[in-house]
């Protein structure tokens, strides 16, 4: 009698068990949609940081060009070591 009664326990839970899992499928397909979109947005707001931040770099570049230049003609005027900034004017 106790080995039946255990049977009868089993195929109960096995039928709730189905029946959660089907609501619980539809409520997170619903979340996985609102959380894509807030995603994509959020990707859109970091490529255009990255446009600005090259633009700086490009011009950092260009300047310090323009320092090694001047060092070079003033190392050719004065004395070698004595390349300062202060020298160049």
């Amino acid at each position: 009698m106790k080995k039946k009664k255990k049977i009868k326990k089993k195929k109960k839970k096995t039928k709730k068990k189905k029946k959660i899992k089907k609501k619980k499928k539809k409520k997170k397909k619903k979340k996985i949609k609102k959380k894509k979109k807030k995603i994509k947005k959020k990707k859109k707001k970091k490529k255009k940081k990255k446009k600005k931040k090259k633009k700086k770099k490009k011009k950092k570049k260009k300047k310090k060009k323009k320092k090694k230049k001047k060092k070079k003609k003033c190392s050719s005027i004065f004395h070698p070591l004595n390349t300062d900034a202060s020298s160049c004017s």
